[in-house]
């Protein structure tokens, strides 16, 4: 079945949002070289959804979006109403925003590309943009591997599938006209202990069933490359073949986990795409995180828990 529509007015601006912290500045400068050196349309309109940047780093992101395309725009997020989202290992607040897009944008803006900033766009994203989505709450790529007991564990039906909320084509008026942020935020303070993938087991409860699933060529997450996984998960032959063909030419490439390209022990392969971009950008002289040693990984969580207790006074 065909979803595409055409683009024919030029004044229809391909909008495309992000959402970070101070954490993931330099990665979002490589997502969006990635996406204008794959992407042919100029008409592209960039909003950043931000908290906890300083003036410095923020300035030094707009000016190089800027080279691309004069339409960018910062939103600064008011954290206070998510203090007590559960958050873990390396998902900051940052990772919720997104729920709150259709709030954050202009009304006039009806639809959305949201990008995670772990990950590289290899194809034209008007391919993506132009999938139709008019009677849906959003298109996405379903997240393979996750079973049915997590499913079952946050209220999701056994015959319902669970999609990745790192890109997703949204449907903004949908979201709007449906309160997508309001249920979402009910949910999350009911089903705080339920909640082990952070904004995507909310999202994915309050869109079950409403969402139009895509091809995961354009959310190739890790277990795409991870054949060696692929049995313990059961997937059939042809699920199998489908993920290696993906494999080969992907659209856009997720570097989900904990473990990402700037960790110089991370092994994917295509990691050195993510450096091909960041040799474009100002970030260009950074180098590799190497892996922290027992001192150090005991120091991060003596301070996450501190952060924890300050945000519960």
């Amino acid at each position: 079945m065909d979803f595409t529509i055409n683009i024919t007015n030029k004044n229809d601006n391909i909008h495309i949002a992000f959402c970070i912290d101070k954490n993931y500045i330099q990665h979002c400068a490589v997502t969006i070289t990635s996406i204008f050196n794959n992407t042919i349309a100029s008409n592209i309109s960039i909003s950043i959804i931000y908290s906890n940047i300083d003036d410095k780093s923020k300035l030094k992101l707009d000016s190089y979006i800027r080279k691309f395309t004069s339409d960018v725009k910062f939103i600064l997020i008011n954290e206070k109403r998510l203090k007590r989202f559960p958050v873990s290992d390396h998902i900051t607040l940052a990772s919720y925003y997104r729920i709150f897009l259709a709030d954050l944008l202009d009304s006039e803006i009806k639809k959305v590309v949201f990008l995670d900033c772990d990950l590289i766009v290899r194809k034209d994203i008007v391919e993506l943009w132009s999938i139709d989505v008019s009677n849906y709450s959003h298109a996405a790529a379903i997240e393979n591997g996750v079973d049915i007991a997590h499913k079952d564990s946050i209220g999701i039906k056994e015959n319902f599938h669970y999609f990745n909320a790192g890109v997703m084509l949204i449907n903004l008026e949908y979201w709007r006209s449906n309160s997508v942020a309001e249920k979402a935020v009910e949910y999350i303070n009911k089903n705080t202990n339920k909640i082990q993938l952070w904004d995507q087991d909310v999202l994915n409860f309050i869109l079950q069933s409403q969402w139009l699933v895509i091809n995961s060529t354009w959310n190739a997450t890790w277990i795409v490359f991870m054949s060696s996984a692929w049995t313990n998960y059961n997937f059939t032959t042809l699920k199998c073949q489908e993920l290696k063909d993906i494999s080969l030419d992907p659209s856009i490439i997720h570097f989900t986990g904990s473990e990402k390209p700037w960790h110089s022990y991370y092994e994917h392969p295509y990691k050195d795409e993510y450096y091909n971009y960041l040799n474009k950008t100002p970030w260009q002289k950074f180098r590799p995180i190497n892996r922290p040693n027992l001192l150090a990984k005991f120091l991060i969580r003596i301070k996450k828990i501190m952060s924890w207790f300050n945000n519960i006074l």
